[in-house]
């Protein structure tokens, strides 16, 4: 019978790795060593050890936008390799499978949250690739326990030409495909493209509608320097500087010695869709400015240098954006509320405007295109249902900043007795 035994052993799938062992080790009467075995162990063909692993892998690869043959890549397989011998990642299809997979479980999810929720807002983007191609975007802002939640809703591709019927259409199969009710979108914040505009007015009613604070604040800086032919030139001047330490690799190198500092600075070229860009070309631009001048003198085809009086106006110019600056950065906010916030914002920029000493003439002009267009541009945005409603209903600003409107405030305290 103990021999019997002895034979079944040997068959099994450990008898055969002993064997295997024993007969590659001269000294098969010793016990064998811990790496020799850790070698033969296939823990992670399968069970869930597998299973973690898979899912964490499917987690990075969704993350962190990867491609999804990234499990065929020469460089992962060796990592993998070394980090989890046994382990064998899938291929490409199994991947596509694995991510469908999760997305449909994770809408399911997603709907019963949104189920859930009294009210949402959402958000309408319209943009252009570079190679022409047209996308709309939504994107869904929710409580949950207390706590504000931002989803992507969908990302389609336009076909069809951007009128307001089409972008409509687009997003009304968003929103049905969500199972979303048109009575609980309490807002839908668009830019200013008439357009998009007109699509989410014809779908939710005018009322929710609200335009981009964002986008509106970054037209009037825009409107505002277009109308100064001077800081026009000045600005012309730092770009073609910029534009010169961009292209040219031996200033470019020039510049990191002539500075000090272990992490030295380099110029920032500003882009006309970025908000805050040009603030942050020109805030860069005195910070090196020494240095960027003393390079600039030892390369006779450099372009021309700013003079002193031209940084001087360049530094009440920086003085005059930094506010707009932190205005914008606080009101593109993800983690809370910003639409308390707008009439605030406006009356201390308002304030701090009126307040400010300038002696450049090229200031003083583009303060007081900033107030014309910001006069123009939020004129009666104390008379906005969601904007006053959502300030007097915060208790950190009530109607303190309704001085020049009081009727407003009144206005929105009956709106929330009405409600």
């Amino acid at each position: 019978m103990f021999d019997d035994l002895l034979k079944i052993l040997d068959q099994s799938e450990h008898g055969k790795r002993y064997a295997a062992y024993a007969s590659t080790s001269s000294t098969s009467n010793f016990q064998p060593k811990i790496d020799t075995i850790m070698k033969t162990i296939a823990s992670f063909q399968s069970g869930k050890n597998k299973c973690d692993i898979t899912n964490a892998l499917i987690f990075m690869i969704v993350k962190d936008d990867m491609r999804l043959s990234t499990t065929e890549k020469t460089g992962f397989k060796h990592f993998m390799n070394v980090v989890a011998p046994h382990y064998q990642p899938p291929l490409h299809r199994a991947v596509t499978d694995c991510v469908d997979r999760k997305y449909k479980v994770h809408s399911r999810i997603v709907k019963e949250k949104l189920e859930n929720a009294s009210y949402y807002t959402l958000t309408a983007d319209l943009w252009t690739e570079t190679n022409t191609t047209s996308f709309l975007g939504i994107t869904i802002h929710f409580l949950e326990n207390t706590r504000l939640k931002s989803l992507t809703l969908g990302i389609t591709e336009l076909q069809d030409r951007h009128t307001s019927e089409n972008l409509q259409c687009e997003c009304k199969n968003i929103i049905e495909n969500w199972n979303i009710s048109l009575n609980k979108v309490s807002a839908i914040v668009t830019d200013n493209g008439p357009n998009i505009v007109k699509a989410v007015c014809d779908t939710f009613g005018e009322v929710k509608h609200i335009a981009c604070f964002a986008h509106t604040y970054n037209i009037v800086l825009h409107s505002a320097i277009a109308k100064s032919a001077h800081l026009n030139e000045l600005l012309m001047k730092i770009k073609s500087i910029v534009t010169y330490f961009k292209h040219s690799v031996v200033a470019s190198d020039a510049l990191k010695p002539a500075q000090t500092s272990s992490q030295p600075l380099r110029p920032i070229q500003d882009v006309s869709t970025r908000w805050n860009s040009t603030f942050f070309m020109l805030y860069r631009f005195i910070e090196i400015v020494e240095h960027i001048s003393t390079v600039l003198l030892k390369f006779p085809k450099s372009p021309p240098m700013l003079s002193a009086s031209e940084i001087e106006v360049l530094r009440e110019i920086i003085a005059i954006l930094k506010p707009m600056e932190l205005a914008t950065t606080e009101m593109c906010g993800q983690t809370y509320t910003t639409c308390s916030k707008v009439i605030p914002i406006l009356c201390c920029l308002e304030k701090n405007f009126k307040a400010a000493c300038m002696t450049s003439p090229i200031a003083i002009q583009l303060r007081n295109d900033i107030l014309d267009q910001l006069e123009i541009r939020f004129r009666n945005i104390t008379k906005s249902y969601i904007h006053s409603v959502a300030t007097v209903l915060d208790p950190r600003y009530k109607r303190v900043n309704f001085n020049k409107n009081c009727g407003d405030a009144a206005l929105a305290f009956i709106r929330i007795d009405k409600e």
